[in-house]
């Protein structure tokens, strides 16, 4: 009787490609993960400078204060994709270091560990994390949660008209409905 030597090479070899594929998506989940500390690639220790090699394929751009209150220094770098999306704007910190300061994520790709992007809703995030704050902003609702030291901004737009037009109400989280979507979110460093 003749053996089959290629049937158990056949099933390592299924087993091998199939592993390889998990670990591609693994890596292509790390590259856009956000954490309390990363941002993709990012980490609290990265400066300015390493920027470039943490991008190489994107275009990064520098650009001086614009007027908007949320800058807290007179810089910001926006990083793009190849394809011209804007993916982050980076505040640096203004110390001899140039490290990160904050990140402003500004694209539906990166994601929290629990699945929260900016393709999700108040109510996506309301289950998945713990609220700490709802803050009334000018145009904005800031919604911080203490997990991941983020905030995540929401349109006032999407509220009802009262809470659009007074600033110094306090808003809760009944003020909110459920589908308003998340506009983007930020993680701060700069403490």
């Amino acid at each position: 009787m003749k053996k089959n030597y290629h049937k158990p090479i056949l099933k390592h070899s299924y087993l091998l490609i199939l592993l390889f594929y998990i670990s591609c998506d693994s890596e292509a989940e790390k590259q856009y993960l956000v954490t309390n500390n990363s941002v993709g690639p990012i980490s609290r220790e990265t400066t300015i400078q390493n920027l470039e090699s943490l991008f190489p394929e994107d275009s990064i751009a520098e650009s001086a204060y614009e007027g908007e209150l949320r800058y807290a220094s007179t810089q910001h770098i926006n990083i793009y994709s190849k394809n011209g999306e804007q993916l982050l704007d980076i505040t640096p910190n203004q110390d001899s270091l140039h490290t990160i300061a904050s990140i402003q994520i500004l694209n539906e790709k990166y994601h929290t560990k629990k699945g929260i992007s900016n393709k999700s809703t108040y109510g996506d995030l309301k289950k998945k994390y713990t609220i700490t704050s709802i803050e009334n902003a000018y145009n904005n609702v800031i919604i911080s949660i203490k997990e991941i030291d983020a905030y995540f901004v929401i349109d006032k737009k999407h509220l009802h008209f009262t809470v659009q037009i007074d600033n110094n109400s306090k808003i809760s989280e009944k003020d909110i409905p459920n589908d308003t979507p998340l506009k983007y979110f930020m993680i701060s460093w700069n403490y």
